[in-house]
């Protein structure tokens, strides 16, 4: 079995909570952002490769559609 490598992502709290506030992001990445731990003034994501990409193209759909 292959390890997945794993990437950590820092989020400023504002950040954090806007993903979270976010219904369609929350909705798709909760198990994701339910990875969170606070380091210092950053909340950082521990994520795979995988789910960083998937949260990346959640965020990105997220951009277009409020600019539609």
């Amino acid at each position: 079995m292959m390890k997945t490598k794993k990437v950590k992502i820092e989020l400023y709290h504002n950040e954090f909570e806007a993903l979270k506030a976010n219904g369609m992001i929350s909705g798709t990445c909760g198990e994701y952002l339910a990875s969170a731990e606070r380091h210092g003034d950053y909340i950082v994501l521990d994520l795979s490769i995988h789910e960083a990409n998937d949260l990346l193209g959640w965020v990105a759909c997220d951009a277009i559609e409020a600019q539609i």
